[in-house]
């Protein structure tokens, strides 16, 4: 950036960027009705502040001259409205390099760069061209401490004075010695009173800026006690609403939850899904069964029985756990062919229960009873599949079979019904899980299914 065509380093740059962070937000709302770009499209207030604030260090660091509009608010800021201001140049020109000690360089030379006098921004041009740009020790401000104090010495004590609210001493009406012969007058004494009228002035603009900082404070403090009022209304009407809407949820969850367990119930007496319909009966019928006292009557006369008769006892005792075989075998067969999701290991020990009930039955010289191993595969197949796919395989071999007469009338009833069930329990899955969509391996199986359940298919 440049200032009366001189570059200005960075670590100046810098300086301006901080006085922008120390402008006062009322001086940032003054100089907007002069610039409406400083806001940045804003509202203008002090909130806003800080988007004011960004704008002036953004073009600092970017545009190619100092703004006069941002130099007008910077001056308000810092070292020039404390020091520079109020110093003549005289002053400035005698201490210049002193005061850029004391106070640090870059702090000093941005404060004085600000100034409209032309001669003093000169004097900030002409010690920067001898600046390393390295800030000074400790001792070194020290040193320039004491200059200050030896050459404004009369002006320190006059504004002593003033701090200490002390009267100063009448003036005298006699003229000194040097008066009278046309003396020199004393250069200290003349900077002393330019500086105390500046000081004094700034003093009364200060005290009137402090006040209606503190009334505007104030102001605010008032403000946002009523927002935190008002907050707190509306936290205890926010936990109000939260359990009303607790309550909602809870009345909700019980409802929907009855409505799940109807629907369920509707879904299970539905006479549409035919594979349901078996499994329902036998429900119904084991309740019946369980109400009635035949079987146990049944037994009473058994065990009378066997307890007259030995070799009937071990007959009986070993036809008996012949027929708990062969339940068990006919229960693992139809759970092979039946349930909806067979364990694989029930066909191993469907094979080991075959060959147990064989040799009891050569034992007790009895037939046996044989069960159509094909029918009794194939049913369990159709029960294991898992997709249309494997049902249109079982269906094609069914067909083939057929053809070739290897399968009864009353087998191939069995078998189509079967089939029949599986694919609706398939279809009834995909849409319980939200599959719309899935692989149909036959059209004409697919419609048979439709037409047998009064469905809606489109051919596609």
């Amino acid at each position: 950036m440049n200032i009366d065509d001189h570059t200005i380093p960075d670590v100046v740059v810098n300086a301006l960027c901080n006085l922008a962070d120390r402008v006062d937000a009322t001086h940032l709302l003054e100089q907007a009705t002069q610039t409406p770009s400083l806001f940045q499209g804003h509202r203008a207030i002090k909130q806003n502040a800080h988007v004011a604030r960004q704008h002036i260090k953004l073009a600092l660091k970017s545009d190619r001259k100092l703004d006069p509009a941002n130099a007008a608010i910077l001056r308000k800021a810092g070292l020039h409205i404390d020091v520079v201001i109020v110093l003549s140049e005289t002053a400035l020109t005698a201490s210049y390099a002193e005061m850029a000690v004391y106070f640090g360089e870059a702090d000093f030379i941005a404060a004085t760069l600000l100034d409209e006098r032309e001669s003093v921004r000169e004097l900030a041009h002409a010690f920067l061209s001898s600046w390393d740009g390295n800030q000074s020790d400790e001792s070194s401000r020290e040193m320039a401490a004491k200059e200050l104090r030896s050459t404004f010495t009369s002006f320190l004590l006059r504004m002593k004075q003033l701090i200490d609210e002390t009267l100063p001493p009448p003036a005298r009406t006699d003229a000194g010695p040097k008066a009278i012969s046309g003396g020199k007058p004393d250069k200290s004494l003349e900077i002393a009173r330019a500086e105390l009228a500046r000081l004094t002035k700034q003093s009364i603009s200060d005290r009137k800026q402090l006040q209606g900082s503190l009334v505007e404070k104030q102001a605010e403090i008032d403000r946002l006690q009523i927002d935190l009022t008002a907050l707190g209304k509306a936290h205890d009407s926010i936990k109000m609403e939260l359990a009303e809407a607790k309550f909602d949820v809870s009345e909700i969850r019980s409802t929907l939850q009855q409505q799940i367990a109807g629907g369920v119930r509707d879904a299970l007496t539905n006479k549409l899904r035919g594979w349901l319909e078996p499994r329902i009966q036998i429900s119904e019928g084991l309740e019946g069964v369980r109400k009635s006292n035949l079987a146990l009557r049944a037994k009473d006369a058994l065990e009378k029985q066997r307890a007259t008769d030995l070799h009937y006892g071990n007959r009986h005792e070993l036809s008996q756990l012949l027929a708990q075989l062969h339940q068990l075998l006919a229960d693992i067969n139809r759970a092979r062919t039946t349930a909806m999701h067979p364990l694989p290991e029930l066909k191993s020990i469907a094979a080991e229960l075959e060959r147990e009930t064989h040799e009891i039955q050569r034992r007790l010289g009895v037939g046996d009873k044989k069960v159509d191993p094909t029918v009794a595969g194939l049913l369990a197949n159709i029960n294991a599949a898992q997709s249309l796919d494997e049902l249109a395989a079982v269906r094609r071999f069914i067909q083939q079979a057929a053809t070739y007469n290897l399968l009864s009338r009353e087998n191939l009833q069995s078998i189509y019904r079967a089939l029949d069930n599986k694919a609706g329990m398939i279809y009834d899955k995909a849409e319980l899980v939200g599959d719309a969509t899935p692989n149909f391996p036959s059209k004409r199986f697919f419609l048979r299914h439709a037409f047998a359940r009064a469905a809606v298919h489109f051919i596609h």
